[in-house]
């Protein structure tokens, strides 16, 4: 089932009142910075020795487009061209950013297509076949560490998103389920679970929650809450970037404001050379962390 990927930007659905950061413009010669030549085209990585790669690619290119920023999509079209075929990640990735650069993109068994400009591409893309319940049912955790998108809940988002998954009463059932048994648990797998249903949400097959359900992850994340921002669960006093960023978004879900301290809490996260870390003690700058606090910051993309 072919199916179109330029009805939507899951990044983009959301805003929660534009605001300054302390020093966009540091942020932006950051990112700028980590502008790298790859395939007769520019790609970014925040490892200024390490060539560039299609994650980093899109965390820089969404950033500066909420910021307002213009990037060099023709260039970054051509990075894209270089790759022979794409895994999962490299898929969606490039899905994102070939939206952005305003390609039409289509995927359908197996190949990802795109015209960028009357020019006609494709690419073999080995997604995993594994089910969405199986995707669900072992390693629910995942390996979060630094990367909040590296978990098997968020590949699962990730193949739902580029349309390589099919979608059916079983699947989202089981997504339910989870989110019954996880409400009280941890917010990093409902946050997972929550984009998940509004990714198939997205997909035409809408899925509204009880108000029982509801109120079970309210209670949650509430107890997830500090001044600050928010923790994983409430058994840790550890206020990272990428709890903050999870309760967010399932805050914009439940029609949630975030605590009053979060923005504060943002702009201690900003090293000197522009970009954010994960957490007031330590950190350095990553791509992917300026992705997660402009997002937090609540800038939406033009």
């Amino acid at each position: 089932m072919e199916s179109t990927l330029n009805r939507h930007l899951a990044d983009d659905s959301y805003e929660v009142g534009v605001t300054d950061m302390p020093d966009t413009e540091a942020l932006i010669k950051y990112i700028e910075a980590r502008q790298a030549y790859e395939n007769d085209g520019i790609g970014y990585s925040f490892v200024r020795e390490l060539p560039p790669n299609l994650q980093d690619t899109f965390f820089a290119v969404s950033c500066l487009r909420r910021l307002g920023v213009e990037f060099p999509d023709e260039e970054i079209v051509h990075f894209i061209s270089g790759y022979d075929d794409f895994n999962l990640k490299g898929a969606y990735y490039a899905m994102k950013c070939l939206i952005y650069a305003k390609a039409v993109v289509h995927y359908r068994e197996g190949i990802l297509k795109w015209s960028y400009k009357g020019d006609v591409q494709e690419r073999a893309c080995t997604v995993p076949s594994t089910l969405l319940i199986s995707h669900l049912k072992y390693d629910i955790y995942g390996s979060f560490g630094s990367n909040i998108f590296s978990s098997p809940l968020c590949d699962a988002l990730k193949r739902i998103e580029l349309g390589a998954m099919e979608i059916n009463r079983g699947a989202i059932n089981s997504v339910v389920a989870l989110l019954n048994k996880y409400s009280d648990q941890d917010l990093m797998v409902i946050y997972a679970l929550v984009e998940i249903l509004e990714a198939i949400n997205r997909k035409g097959h809408v899925t509204l929650l009880t108000s029982q359900l509801n109120q079970q992850i309210k209670a949650f994340l509430r107890r997830c809450t500090t001044r600050k921002g928010y923790v994983a669960n409430p058994t840790t006093s550890s206020v990272t970037l990428e709890s903050t960023y999870a309760g967010h978004r399932v805050g914009q879900y439940l029609g949630i404001q975030d605590p009053s301290g979060v923005l504060a809490f943002l702009d201690t996260l900003q090293n000197e050379n522009g970009g954010f870390r994960r957490s007031e003690s330590s950190g350095i700058s990553t791509l992917e962390n300026c992705y997660l606090a402009v997002s937090t910051y609540g800038l939406k993309a033009p």
